[in-house]
C-alpha cells in the first residue's frame, strides 16, 4: 500500500495491510488538520460527536455518561440522547454504502458516539465495572475505548452487518 497520508497517521492500517478507498470524518477540527488536502477525506457533521446541551463542561450532572449510556433515551435540555446519536450515524453510514458499494471506507469518529453506533449491532454488557461489546458472541471490546479505537465493520450487499473485529494499532 502507498504510505498515504491516513497510512502516516494510522500506521496500524498498513501494518494490518488494511486498504482504505475513502475517508469520512466527523468535521472535526483535529481530524481536517490532520487530512487537509487530502482527496479521500470529506467531513460530514452526521459523524460528529453527541450534542451535549449544555454551554459549559461543569453542567453535566454527576453520572450523566453512565446515565446516558444505560437509558438511551436520557439527554439534557438541547442535547442529544444516546438513540438519536446512534440513528443519526446508522443513516449516514447507510447512505454511504449505497452511494459507495463494494468500496472500503474508514469513518473517523467519537468514541462515546461510535459506542452509540455499536450498540446497534452488538450485545453490550457491565462485566467488573468495565464494557463488554459482543458480536454474534465473541467479544469484540472487552475494557474501555482507547483514544484511537479502531473497528473493521464488513457489511454483505445488503448492507446487513455480517461481522465486527476491533483492529489493535500499535
Amino acid at each position: 500500500m502507498e504510505q498515504t497520508k491516513e497510512a502516516r497517521f494510522l500506521p496500524g492500517l498498513v501494518q494490518n495491510k488494511v486498504q482504505v478507498g475513502i475517508i469520512f470524518n466527523g468535521n472535526n477540527d483535529v481530524i481536517k488538520e490532520l487530512l487537509k488536502d487530502d482527496i479521500l477525506s470529506n467531513g460530514i457533521s452526521d459523524f460528529g460527536e453527541r450534542k451535549f446541551g449544555i454551554d459549559f463542561w461543569d453542567e453535566l450532572p454527576d453520572n450523566f455518561e453512565r446515565k446516558q449510556f444505560s437509558d438511551e433515551n436520557y439527554k439534557l435540555n438541547n442535547g442529544e440522547n444516546q438513540k438519536e446519536v446512534r440513528d443519526r450515524m446508522y443513516s449516514v453510514i447507510m447512505k454511504i454504502l449505497n452511494e459507495y458499494h463494494n468500496k472500503r471506507i474508514a469513518i473517523v469518529s467519537h468514541g462515546t458516539a461510535i459506542s452509540y453506533l455499536l450498540k446497534k449491532w452488538c450485545d453490550v454488557s457491565i462485566v467488573n465495572n468495565k464494557l463488554r461489546y459482543s458480536f454474534k458472541n465473541e467479544i469484540i471490546l472487552d475494557g474501555y475505548f482507547n483514544y484511537c479505537e479502531t473497528f473493521k465493520l464488513v457489511f454483505d450487499d445488503e448492507n446487513k452487518l455480517i461481522d465486527i473485529k476491533n483492529i489493535k494499532l500499535d
